[in-house]
């Protein structure tokens, strides 16, 4: 089957009436990893869990995560994360739930999910989703090759705010070598308020945090080999977490 054929049955039933069905996740997960591995795998994607595929670029990850929601069927999220935030497992900081057409962050038409009914129904829908990840890995591969590329898009996204926006827009641009910007966004974190107690601030702790580790860095910056060692140190505290090849970021 074509895979433009694939992606008109997988809109198709995610246009029937899906709260009839129930979505095996075991079969799902299974029929799902036999794709990847024929769709991603070649590509170097490596395996993060059942549902997750990783290209890893050292300092940060892109994933293609086959998003199993129950009676809702599977949906396809390509998102990346910044390996300099240690935590349980990648966050989507900049993500795109995929659609009938477009690539990247420009998705447009109905969400490509599909139901469970059978395996020989669901295979075939397995294998689109997983051909419609590797376009889109390609896409994000060729959109940010580099760190400098995704300097220029977080620093246009920290425009609209955010604490953690700000904070990733500051390293990726000192990672950039481009200094004054990474100032500027630094400075905007510590713009961020730290409230008395009496005052409770649900944001409190990443603020707290957020100006920790922004006042290390900051005290490197300048020393482009310093900041990237301490930047390193944290990338590589998440690549373990994870399971991840020790290695150089770059």
């Amino acid at each position: 089957m074509s895979e433009r054929r694939t992606m008109a049955a997988i809109v198709a039933r995610a246009a029937g009436g899906d709260d009839a069905r129930i979505v095996t996740a075991a079969a799902c997960h299974r029929l799902l990893d036999v794709a990847a591995q024929d769709a991603l795998a070649p590509l170097g994607l490596a395996r993060l869990d059942a549902t997750t595929w990783v290209d890893d670029h050292g300092w940060w990850i892109v994933a293609a995560d086959f998003e199993t929601l129950g009676a809702k069927g599977t949906r396809l999220v390509i998102y990346a994360d910044f390996l300099w935030h240690v935590r349980d497992r990648p966050a989507r900081t900049v993500a795109a739930r995929v659609r009938e057409r477009g690539r990247l962050l420009d998705q447009d038409g109905r969400e490509l999910v599909c139901d469970y009914e059978s395996e020989s129904q669901f295979a075939p829908l397995a294998t689109g989703l997983a051909q419609r990840a590797a376009t889109e890995v390609h896409a994000w591969r060729e959109a940010f090759p580099s760190m400098r590329a995704w300097s220029g898009y977080l620093d246009a996204a920290a425009e609209e705010g955010g604490l953690w926006r700000e904070y990733d827009a500051a390293v990726a641009a000192a990672l950039a070598g481009d200094n004054d910007r990474a100032r500027h966004w630094f400075d905007r974190v510590f713009d961020h308020p730290v409230r008395p107690e009496m005052y409770p601030d649900l944001d409190q702790d990443d603020v707290v945090e957020a100006q920790r580790i922004a006042t290390g860095l900051t005290a490197t910056l300048g020393n482009g080999d310093a900041f990237r060692d301490a930047v390193g140190e944290r990338v590589a505290a998440m690549r373990a977490r994870l399971d991840l090849p020790p290695q150089a970021a770059q």
